[in-house]
C-alpha cells in the first residue's frame, strides 16, 4: 500500500515556532530539513498496516503534546497574580463603599472569591508586602470599613474574614498590623455578634473566632472597651456551656492568648463572679477530645489558677504534662495555631529567663529539673525535629518555632548534649532516606530574600552548629548524617554571602557568613570532612575576609583616636561585622595545625594593630558566643611579643563610655517622647498600641474629633466607638507633658543655680592663667597646624596620584570607546544585513503560505481519492474472500469424490479378479466339458449308438 504523508504539514504553521518537534516529526517521516523541499512535496512511501498504524499512534501522541503546551501558554498569559487581584477588590471596595447597589456587590463578591483562593497559598500571601500608600494596605483599611458598615453583605463579611484570615495566617508582619495599627478585632467582634444575633450558622461564628485567635496571637487588647468586656463574657460562657458548641477549641485559644499577653485581664477574671466555675470547668477539659482545648486549658491555669497551677506543674505531675505538650505538639496542626501554642508552653515550663536582673541568663526552670531524665525524652525532641521535615521552611511559619524552640533548649548546658545526640540517633543516613539534620542543611542554605522568614537559615545552621559539635566531641563521624561534599558546600555557601551595606538585611548577611566560619570550625575537628574543608576555606579566602573587614569597617577608626560614639557615627552592620572577624580567626586558629598557609596568616593578623578595635567592641558585646571569642584570641593575642595590651584596655574603656553615653541618651530621649516604655513597667501592653507616633498627630485626630462633634457626628462613622479612647489619648499625653516640663524646669534650675557659682568662682582669678591658657592653646593649634601641613602634603601626593590614574583611566576609557565604537557599527551592518534577509524570510514565508494553502487543498482531494480507492478496495477484498471460500468448498467435494472413484476402482479391480477366475473356472468347465462330450461320443460309437 502506497500512500503520501502529508498529515506533516497541518501543522507546519504551529510547529515551525518548536524547532525541536518539527525535527521529531519530520525524523519519523524521514525528512531532515525544515526548507528542503522534501518538507513540502513528501516522496511517495510503502507503508503495511502494522507500520500505518504506528505513525498514526506517534502523530496522535505529538498532537495531543503540542495541544498540552498550547493550553499551557495561554493558562500562563492569563494568570493573574495577587497583587492584581487586590487592586481589583480594592476599587470593587470602593464603589460598593460609594454605591451599595446589586452590582457592585456582585463584582466585590467575585472579586473577593477568586482573592480567596490566591491568598491560601502560602508563597502568594506570605511575600505581600506591607507598605504605607501600599493597595494592600488601602484594601485593609477598606475591609475595616465593610466589616462596621451595615449595608454590607452577609456573603461579602464572610469572603472579608476568609480574605483576612488567609492573609494573617501566613503573612506575620499583616498580622501584627492588623492587630495593633488598624486595630481589626474590634470589626470582626462586630461581624461575631452579627453572626449570634441573626443566627447565621455555625460557620459564619467559627470564621470569626479563628480570625480573632490569629490576630489576638503574641497581641495584647487594650482593657476599658465595651466589645473587648463583650468578648471575653462571651468566650467564658462558651466554655461553661455544659452543651459543647462547636467552636469552643477556638474560644479556648483565644482566652488563653489574651490571658498570656496582659496579666491586668487575668486579674479581671480572677475578679468575676464565674471564676471558680471557670476553674473547675478547665480541669474537666483536661479530658476532651481535642488537643487544643487540653492545651489551652493548661495555659489557662498556669495564669488563672495559682493553686492547681502548683499541683499540675508539680514534680510528680509535671511529666504528664509534657506528655500531653509533645502530643499535641506531634499533631502538628497549622489552621489551629497549635503548634505556636504548645511551643510557648514548652517554653515556657523548661526555660526560664529572669527579669529580676537584666544580666541573667536563661536558666533551666524548676519545673524542668528532671526534664532530661524522663524516659519519653529522646523520643519526643526526636518527634519534635520530625516537624521539621513536615513544614515547608520557606513559608511555614511553624518551622521558625520550632528552630526556636530547639535552639533554646540548646542553648541550655544541662538540655544541650541530650537534645543534640538524640536528634542525631534519628538522623542517620543508613537508617533513613530524609532525617531532620537533612532538612536543617538544606533550610541553611536558603538566601535571606527566599524565605518569609530571613533569620530561618540562620536558626537552622546555629542549630546545625550545635548538634554536629555534640556528635563531633562524643567521637560519631560526620558522615553518619551529612557528606563531606554537602557540609562544605554549605560553608561555601554561607562564607561568600555578598555584603550590602545598603540593605535592611545587612545584619543578617554578616551574621550568616560569620555562622558559615562557625560551622567550618566545628566540622573541621572532624579528620575525613577537614581534607576537603581546607580547599574550600583555603588561606586566600580568609586573608579577603580578614582584610575586607580591616578596611571597610569603620571599627578600625577607634584606633586612631578619633572620638566617635557607638551609636551616632557607627553604622549597625560594623558591629555585626565583628563577628565575621573573630569567627574567621578562630577557624584559622583551628586549620592552623594542619595547614601552612592557615598558620602564617593568623599570626600575621593576631600582629596586625587593626585587630584591637575589634577586640574590645567584642568585649563589650552582650552576645555571650562573640564576648567568647575575643577571649580565646586574648589568649593567645598575649603570646605575641609586644602587644599592645594597654591599649586594648584603654579602648575597651572608651567603647564602655561610649555605649554609656549612648545607652543614656536613648533613655533620655524615650523619657522626653514619652512614647518609649520599658516592658517592665506597670503600665499595660496593650496600651503601648494607644500611643500615637507623635504629639502633633495624636493632638490633631483629637481635634478632628473635636470638629466633627460641633458639626454633628454621623453616627456610621467607624471612628465614633474610638472617641473615648482619643480623649484619654490626650489626657495621657498632657499628663507626660506636664511631667516633662516640671523636669525641664527642675534642669533649668540647676543649671542656673551652677553657672552662677561658677562666675563667682571665676571672677577673682587673674588674668595669668587666662594668659597661660592661651599659651597652651596656642602650642596646641600651632602643632595641629604643622599636623595638618604635613597631612595636606600627603594628601596632594595623593591627589597627584589619583590625577594621574585618572588620566589613564581616561585613556583606557577612550580606548574602549573606540572599540565599542567599532563594534556598534559592526553590528549596525549586522543589523542591516539581518533587515535584508528578514524581508527575504518574509516573503518566502508568503509563498510558503501560498503553497500551504495549495497543499492543503490537494491533500483534500487527495484524502477523498484515497478514500474511494480504500472503498473500492475493501469490496474487490470482500469478493475475492467469497470466491476463495467457493473454491475450498469445490476442493473439498473433490477430494471426497476422488476418495470414491479410488474405493471403486478398487472394488472395480477385485470383480476383475473374481470375473477373471469366473472365466478361469468357465474356461476349464468348456474344456472338462469338450472333453466329456469327447468321452461321451467315443463311448457311443463303440456301442454302435447313434450320436445326438
Amino acid at each position: 500500500m502506497r500512500i503520501r504523508p502529508v498529515v506533516l504539514v497541518l501543522f507546519m504553521k504551529r510547529l515551525s515556532q518548536k524547532p525541536t518537534l518539527v525535527f521529531v516529526l519530520g525524523g519519523a517521516l524521514g525528512v531532515t530539513s525544515l526548507a528542503s523541499p522534501p518538507f513540502l512535496y513528501l516522496p511517495p512511501v510503502t507503508l503495511f498496516p502494522l507500520q500505518r498504524q504506528l505513525l498514526i499512534n506517534v502523530l496522535l501522541f505529538f498532537i495531543a503534546s503540542i495541544l498540552k503546551m498550547i493550553a499551557g501558554e495561554c493558562n500562563g498569559n492569563h494568570c493573574t497574580s495577587i497583587e492584581i487581584l487586590l487592586q481589583q477588590a480594592q476599587s470593587a471596595a470602593q464603589l460598593f463603599l460609594l454605591n451599595d447597589s446589586e452590582s457592585n456587590g456582585q463584582r466585590l463578591n467575585d472579586t473577593l472569591s477568586v482573592l480567596i483562593s490566591e491568598s491560601a497559598v502560602p508563597t502568594k500571601a506570605g511575600f505581600l508586602k506591607l507598605d504605607h500608600g501600599s493597595t494592600l494596605c488601602d484594601f485593609l483599611l477598606t475591609a475595616k470599613q465593610l466589616l462596621m458598615v451595615s449595608s454590607t453583605s452577609v456573603l461579602i463579611r464572610s469572603r472579608l474574614r476568609l480574605v483576612l484570615f488567609n492573609v494573617s495566617l501566613f503573612n506575620v508582619s499583616v498580622r501584627r498590623y492588623c492587630a495593633g495599627e488598624l486595630e481589626l478585632c474590634g470589626p470582626v467582634f462586630h461581624c461575631l455578634e452579627i453572626s449570634l444575633k441573626e443566627q447565621l450558622g455555625p460557620q459564619n461564628i467559627i470564621d470569626s473566632l479563628r480570625l480573632l485567635q490569629v490576630l489576638t496571637y503574641e497581641r495584647s487588647l487594650a482593657l476599658g472597651s465595651s466589645w473587648i468586656n463583650a468578648l471575653l463574657s462571651f468566650l467564658v460562657e462558651e466554655i461553661l456551656l455544659e452543651n459543647e458548641p462547636e467552636w469552643l477549641p477556638y474560644c479556648c485559644a483565644i482566652l488563653s492568648n489574651l490571658a498570656s499577653r496582659s496579666k491586668t485581664l487575668c486579674n479581671k477574671l480572677k475578679k468575676q463572679s464565674t471564676y471558680k466555675k471557670l476553674c473547675k470547668r478547665l480541669l474537666d477539659l483536661f479530658q476532651h477530645d481535642s488537643k487544643m482545648v487540653v492545651l489551652c486549658s493548661l495555659v489557662l491555669i498556669g495564669y488563672l489558677d495559682e493553686r492547681t497551677r502548683d499541683v499540675v506543674f508539680s514534680s510528680k505531675n509535671v511529666s504528664q504534662a509534657f506528655i500531653c505538650i509533645f502530643n499535641v505538639l506531634g499533631s502538628g496542626d497549622p489552621s489551629l495555631m497549635t503548634v505556636h501554642i504548645a511551643v510557648d508552653l514548652l517554653c515556657r515550663l523548661v526555660v526560664s529567663s529572669p527579669s529580676s536582673s537584666r544580666l541573667a541568663a536563661p536558666c533551666l526552670a524548676a519545673t524542668a529539673k528532671d526534664f532530661p531524665t524522663y524516659g519519653f525524652f529522646a523520643k519526643s525532641m526526636q518527634k519534635v525535629a520530625a516537624l521539621l521535615q513536615s513544614f515547608d521552611a520557606r513559608v511555614n511559619e511553624e518551622s521558625m518555632k520550632i528552630y526556636d524552640l530547639l535552639l533554646s533548649f540548646c542553648k541550655l548546658y544541662e538540655l544541650r548534649s541530650p537534645v543534640c545526640l538524640a536528634i542525631a540517633e534519628k538522623s542517620k543516613l543508613h537508617d533513613y532516606l530524609t532525617t531532620p539534620i537533612l532538612t536543617m542543611c538544606h533550610a541553611a542554605f536558603l538566601r535571606l530574600d527566599e524565605s518569609l522568614f530571613p533569620d530561618i537559615s540562620l536558626s537552622a545552621i546555629r542549630l546545625l552548629i550545635f548538634i554536629l559539635q555534640e556528635t563531633i566531641e562524643n567521637g560519631v563521624r560526620v558522615q553518619e548524617f551529612l557528606s563531606a561534599g554537602k557540609i562544605c558546600q554549605l560553608v561555601e555557601s554561607n562564607i561568600k554571602t555578598s555584603l550590602e551595606t545598603k540593605s535592611d538585611l545587612i545584619s543578617l548577611q554578616c551574621a550568616k557568613i560569620t555562622e558559615g566560619l562557625r560551622l567550618a570550625e566545628v566540622v573541621a575537628n572532624d579528620e575525613e570532612v577537614r581534607a576537603e574543608l581546607l580547599d574550600v576555606v583555603n588561606a586566600s579566602l580568609c586573608s579577603h575576609i580578614n582584610e575586607s573587614q580591616f578596611v571597610s569597617n569603620p571599627i578600625v577608626n577607634f584606633f586612631t583616636g578619633l572620638d566617635m560614639g557607638i551609636s551616632s557615627s557607627l553604622p549597625d552592620w560594623s558591629i555585626h561585622g565583628v563577628g565575621i572577624l573573630l569567627a574567621s580567626l578562630r577557624l584559622l586558629a583551628t586549620l592552623k595545625d594542619y595547614s601552612r598557609t592557615h598558620k602564617e596568616l593568623y599570626w600575621r593578623n593576631l600582629k596586625d594593630d587593626r585587630i584591637i578595635p575589634f577586640i574590645a567592641i567584642a568585649f563589650t558585646s552582650h552576645d555571650p558566643q562573640t564576648i567568647y571569642d575575643a577571649l580565646f584570641l586574648f589568649t593567645h593575642t598575649v603570646q605575641v611579643q609586644e602587644f599592645p595590651v594597654r591599649k586594648l584596655a584603654e579602648l575597651i574603656a572608651r567603647v564602655s563610655q561610649a555605649m554609656s553615653r549612648a545607652s543614656s541618651a536613648s533613655s533620655s530621649e524615650n523619657l522626653q517622647n514619652g512614647h518609649r516604655l520599658s516592658l517592665e513597667s506597670s503600665v499595660d501592653l496593650a496600651q503601648l498600641s494607644e500611643i500615637p507616633a507623635s504629639e502633633c498627630e495624636a493632638f490633631q485626630q483629637v481635634d478632628e474629633l473635636l470638629e466633627q462633634m460641633k458639626k454633628g457626628v454621623n453616627l456610621k462613622d467607624v471612628r465614633m466607638s474610638q472617641l473615648v479612647q482619643a480623649f484619654e489619648r490626650k489626657i495621657f499625653l498632657h499628663k507626660n507633658r506636664e511631667r516633662e516640663l516640671e523636669k525641664l524646669i527642675f534642669v533649668k534650675e540647676q543649671a542656673i543655680s551652677q553657672c552662677e557659682r561658677l562666675r563667682l568662682a571665676t571672677r577673682d582669678r587673674s588674668n595669668a592663667s587666662e594668659v597661660t591658657n592661651l599659651r597652651l592653646l596656642l602650642n596646641d593649634l600651632e602643632k595641629k597646624l604643622s599636623e595638618r601641613d604635613e597631612e595636606f602634603v600627603v594628601i596632594r601626593r595623593e591627589k597627584m596620584e589619583l590625577a594621574e590614574l585618572l588620566r589613564k583611566l581616561q585613556h583606557d576609557m577612550e580606548h574602549e570607546r573606540e572599540q565599542s565604537n567599532a563594534k556598534l557599527q559592526d553590528l549596525e551592518r549586522e543589523k542591516s544585513d539581518l533587515i535584508v534577509e528578514n524581508g527575504k524570510e518574509r516573503d518566502l514565508h508568503a509563498a510558503l503560505r501560498t503553497r500551504f494553502d495549495e497543499m492543503t487543498r490537494k491533500f483534500d482531494m487527495a484524502t477523498k481519492a484515497v478514500f474511494e480507492k480504500q472503498m473500492e478496495i475493501e469490496t474487490i477484498s470482500k469478493t475475492i474472500a467469497e470466491q476463495q471460500r467457493a473454491t475450498s468448498e469445490l476442493r473439498t467435494d473433490l477430494d471426497r469424490k476422488n476418495k470414491e472413484c479410488a474405493e471403486a476402482r478398487k472394488e472395480i479391480a477385485s470383480k476383475v479378479l473374481q470375473m477373471e477366475e469366473q472365466r478361469k473356472k468357465l474356461e476349464k468347465l468348456e474344456e472338462e466339458n469338450q472333453v466329456f462330450s469327447r468321452i461321451k461320443a467315443l463311448c457311443g460309437a463303440g456301442n454302435g449308438l447313434p450320436s445326438t
